[in-house]
């Protein structure tokens, strides 16, 4: 892998000074500078920098205590409900409620936006660690990867030279068994809001299953050691063409 400036942005975050004081501490290089740290690693082995990233990304991580999360975390499998205070439903919700605001049941009614409200936090909750356990097996399994040490919305490592996002898939409608398929139905079929066309590595996990560490840890094992070429796949979203790289691992 070759690092540029704009590499090494999205690895280290264009401005996060520590990050550029940590590497330039585990490569010996004397400046506080980021631009001049910037320079001198552009000119350095690229399994130098590869190796100290890869270092200080397994120092930052506490994966015991992130297992220790997922296991306190009461699983909800039930049908995904959005966040009930964005706003819209939000307005949506208060508007029904002034309709019912002469009747008994405003209390329960209340109760229940609580219960819309934790059942998503601890959902969100349990997707965002599952993906940081995933990120560290495929890290951990495979020395060539490198892991951007900042939150990068649309990259969480770089995988044979591209920048790829995990993603963790859990739902429990029927899934298409040709892995092109199912990556193109998940693409195509992505909310507005969070809509991107970056390479991405879907790992597909039942709802209806409870979170297996052991069956994840060995399937992105196996994963690594195939060594498989990406699926390239084009799709349409609101007219508009696009052409994607991903990988399919289904657990």
């Amino acid at each position: 892998m070759i690092y540029n400036e704009k590499i090494l942005n999205t690895l280290l975050g264009s401005s996060k000074k520590n990050n550029y004081l940590e590497i330039a501490q585990e490569l010996n290089i004397p400046f506080k500078s980021i631009d001049k740290i910037r320079k001198i690693l552009i000119t350095r082995n690229s399994e130098e920098i590869t190796s100290a990233i890869r270092t200080i990304y397994f120092n930052r991580i506490n994966i015991e205590e992130k297992l220790h999360i997922l296991k306190l975390l009461p699983e909800i499998v039930d049908v995904e409900k959005d966040w009930p205070c964005a706003i819209g439903q939000l307005e949506q919700r208060v508007m029904n409620l002034m309709k019912l605001i002469n009747k008994n049941n405003i209390r329960e009614i209340l109760e229940q936006w609580g219960n819309d409200a934790e059942a998503y936090l601890i959902r969100r909750s349990i997707r965002y660690v599952l993906a940081s356990v995933i990120e560290y097996y495929f890290v951990l399994f495979d020395r060539t990867i490198v892991p951007t040490l900042v939150n990068r919305k649309g990259v969480d490592f770089y995988y044979r030279g591209l920048p790829f996002d995990e993603k963790t898939v859990r739902y429990s409608s029927n899934l298409p068994n040709n892995d092109r398929a199912l990556a193109k139905q998940l693409y195509s079929k992505q909310g507005e809001k969070r809509f991107n066309n970056d390479n991405r590595i879907f790992v597909v996990i039942s709802p209806k299953d409870e979170i297996n560490f052991e069956k994840i840890k060995e399937s992105i094992k196996k994963f690594v050691k195939l060594d498989n070429p990406p699926i390239k796949i084009s799709y349409i979203y609101k007219g508009v063409s696009y052409e994607n790289l991903c990988y399919v691992i289904r657990i």
